[in-house]
């Protein structure tokens, strides 16, 4: 840049001494001053360039940008099922010793209302000694109804006795349930009295039962004092304890704590619904699952032994269960 300026200069200093005026050298030499100023201005005090910003700087706008998009970018937690209105499930334990059940007696009925929007269970005994009007057979106890028609007219039966619409039935016989219980590594009940079946004796107090233990505890009822009524306390017992196992366990292991259960159930119930169930209940308390027996009393009946629903008394209860109520005022 010097050299060209330095040439322009020496060709118009050239040119005014050719021409010798006065007037013209010192307007020449002025011009040649201002151009030269203004030239080497520009050139010896231009402002820097600036320099390139270092690589990570360069990129680090938009590395930034695709951390950002990936912290938005997580998918969402799957959304929670949309729960139904209130429901009843009948789950009924059948005296049978083999996978078969056919024939067999209900020795264990348990009505269960789901509030899954609370969520709430309210889990209710019914005797098996109860009488009941039977369709199509008349007046036994409710266990028979099991035997003459199978889910669905024990489900029929207890509608009928109760007065309620159960939606689903379930049911497993004492085979199914010891494989059951074993194969979810045993549940943890308070054991309330010794008591013993063939070779199994269980003692007082806090214990996770095997199958075979936990069937024995089910079943006694002679070392009780209030018999079959104390006995089906044992069977919402073992039923709390097994739900909560399951309710309690890793969301992630539903899906296949589903796949043991059902196997040994017969129930109309959906898989998609049990998952439901599951995942409503994950984490509950021991407040959010109510329990009572259908008010009832022995007597005899046509020379035999028999419960009996005490009619109102029942209707109150079951009035404060649609509630979601405790099923026993006070409690």
């Amino acid at each position: 840049m010097l050299g060209l300026i330095t040439g322009k200069v020496r060709a118009f200093c050239d040119f005014i001494i050719r021409h010798k005026t006065p007037s013209a050298i010192v307007g020449g030499v002025v011009v040649v001053l201002i151009t030269t100023g203004v030239v080497l201005g520009q050139t010896l005090f231009k402002a820097p360039e600036p320099e390139p910003a270092p690589i990570a700087e360069q990129f680090a706008p938009i590395f930034s940008q695709e951390i950002e998009d990936t912290i938005i970018s997580e998918p969402p937690e799957p959304e929670k099922p949309t729960p139904d209105d209130p429901y009843y499930v009948l789950l009924m334990g059948a005296d049978s010793r083999t996978r078969d059940l056919s024939g067999t007696r209900s020795d264990a009925i348990l009505l269960i209302r789901v509030d899954e929007a609370k969520p709430l269970l309210t889990v209710v005994s019914l005797p098996r000694d109860s009488l009941a009007e039977i369709p199509g057979y008349g007046s036994d106890k409710i266990n028979a109804a099991l035997a003459y028609g199978g889910r669905d007219l024990a489900e029929q039966a207890v509608e009928k006795r109760l007065g309620v619409d159960i939606r689903y039935t379930a049911l497993l016989g004492f085979h199914t349930s010891t494989a059951l219980i074993d194969k979810l590594g045993g549940v943890f009940v308070d054991v309330d009295a010794n008591m013993s079946f063939g070779t199994i004796s269980l003692t007082t107090g806090p214990q996770t039962l095997n199958g075979k233990q936990a069937l024995t505890f089910a079943r006694c009822r002679k070392e009780l004092a209030r018999g079959d009524f104390h006995r089906v306390e044992h069977h919402r017992d073992l039923f709390i304890a097994t739900f909560d196992k399951l309710a309690n366990a890793d969301p992630t292991d539903f899906p296949t704590l589903a796949t043991k259960i059902l196997p040994y159930l017969e129930t109309n119930i959906p898989m998609d619904k049990a998952l439901n169930l599951l995942t409503f209940f994950k984490g509950y308390d021991s407040t959010q699952i109510l329990e009572a027996t259908v008010p009832s009393y022995s007597g005899s009946y046509n020379g035999g032994s028999y419960v009996f629903v005490e009619e109102e008394p029942w209707a109150a209860m079951l009035a404060r269960i649609n509630q979601g109520l405790p099923p026993v005022d006070g409690e």
